[in-house]
């Protein structure tokens, strides 16, 4: 168990702040963090990791480093108001509702000094899909309210003519 921890300067907490325009999380009190921790010469091993900022964050799951590799699968919880900004993230991304948090899973994965994670580029697609449909949602009433408008101007003016 940790107390006092501090997360900052991880790219993925860049990402959060900068989708949910929030930047409070860019940098993160942990209001509780534990785990099990399992090493040998050769490799960290990390289970059962609960990492919390208490209304703002939390991280399930557990994670493996070896030669300055690390491979990891997480749960990731946010509250549903912190995704306001983020079209179709609560839709398509954070899709299960526990503990006063939304959920996704996330994989982290590569090098320990250039990790990736694959919950930004998520959400990015979920973005352009929801924006992408909404446009075209859009687009389908204005031709329908053209066509609508164009026969009713038919309508008026074909007996003029006659």
């Amino acid at each position: 168990r940790l107390t006092d921890a501090r997360l900052e300067a991880l790219p993925v907490l860049d990402q959060i702040a900068l989708f949910t325009r929030t930047q409070q999380m860019r940098q993160l009190a942990l209001t509780r963090v534990s785990g099990e921790f399992h090493r040998d010469a050769r490799r960290l091993e990390v289970t059962k990791l609960l990492a919390e900022s208490e209304g703002r964050l939390r991280v399930e799951g557990g994670f493996t480093v070896a030669e300055r590799q690390i491979d990891g699968t997480f749960q990731v919880g946010v509250p549903p108001s912190l995704l306001q900004w983020l079209p179709g993230a609560q839709d398509r991304v954070f899709t299960l509702a526990r503990d006063g948090y939304v959920w996704t899973p996330m994989r982290l994965t590569g090098p320990l000094d250039a990790p990736r994670e694959d919950l930004s580029s998520r959400l990015v697609v979920a973005a352009g899909e929801t924006v992408l449909k909404a446009v075209e949602g859009a687009a389908i009433d204005a031709i329908d309210r053209g066509r609508e408008a164009a026969k009713s101007a038919l309508d008026f003016l074909v007996p003029l003519f006659r």
